[in-house]
């Protein structure tokens, strides 16, 4: 007989007997109905605590921001492409293993706020000057071949990084914490020494560790910036069905793909 797995979970459990359902150790009828929101509950998937209003209004912020629309970016074709089929559900699922990537999508978020964490802890409690920056980017960009957070495709800025700013500003002064500084001081070096400017990931890392949030959860609550347009294109996809999408020309494919590998135990078992 198998023996039984205990799964342990800070997620929740419910109580049958009152009648309530706890998540993160809140119960979610006495204390979190009319007082937080979804992105608050996405937030405490990882976070595992509540933020405040102000705080929570950062990740609304950079939802907003985020929010391209244009569906010739290519997440959005394979959006449009799977939907075509018919189903809107599909469609908004495959974009996230689309995105599963270290150098676009969520998780670039959090590499961008590890960067920086890099970066703040090399300077220390100093001062510090434009040489020192400099010299802990290049360093960074020797070693793993970009700078995460920066780099713009395409167009000159990224645009979203100035509204972000001014958000902030609107939100409390929120623009003069820590690694916001940081990210402001590191951008002006990075962008003369180097030419490479902004990206909208870095600003969102940077504004996210001020609120207090770690990069694994920075990646995760990024996740919310873009599920809005993902959701409305998978849809719109899907009532359209547009049976062109679904056609794959076989003569205009080129597979350049490794032969197929034969196991050890496929081997055996031909042998035999």
């Amino acid at each position: 007989m198998t023996k039984p797995v205990t799964i342990k979970t800070k997620v929740g459990f419910s109580d049958l007997e009152k009648g309530e359902n706890w998540y993160f150790g809140y119960p979610v009828l006495a204390e979190l109905a009319g007082r937080t929101s979804l992105t608050g509950l996405s937030v405490l998937a990882s976070h595992g605590k509540q933020l405040s209003l102000s705080e929570l209004r950062v990740i609304d912020d950079i939802a907003t921001v985020n929010t391209t629309p244009d569906p010739r970016i290519w997440p959005l074709k394979l959006v449009r492409l799977v939907a075509s089929y018919g189903h809107t559900l599909p469609a908004f699922a495959c974009i996230s293993l689309g995105l599963e990537s270290v150098a676009i999508g969520p998780w670039e978020y959090g590499t961008a706020a590890e960067f920086l964490l890099v970066v703040d802890r090399a300077l220390g409690d100093s001062e510090p000057s434009d040489s020192a920056i400099k010299q802990i980017a290049q360093a960074h960009m020797l070693k793993h071949g970009r700078l995460p957070g920066f780099g713009v495709p395409m167009r000159p800025v990224d645009e979203r990084v100035p509204v972000l700013r001014k958000c902030l500003l609107d939100n409390s002064m929120r623009h003069e914490k820590r690694y916001w500084k940081l990210f402001e001081r590191l951008s002006l070096v990075v962008r003369e020494s180097f030419r490479i400017q902004a990206h909208i990931s870095g600003a969102s890392a940077a504004a996210m560790l001020d609120i207090g949030l770690s990069p694994r959860t920075i990646s995760l609550a990024s996740v919310l910036s873009y599920q809005h347009v993902f959701m409305a294109h998978a849809d719109e996809g899907a009532q359209q069905s547009l049976s062109s999408l679904c056609v794959i020309e076989l003569d205009k494919l080129e597979f350049n793909c490794p032969e197929h590998r034969v196991s050890d135990r496929k081997k055996k078992w031909l042998g035999a």
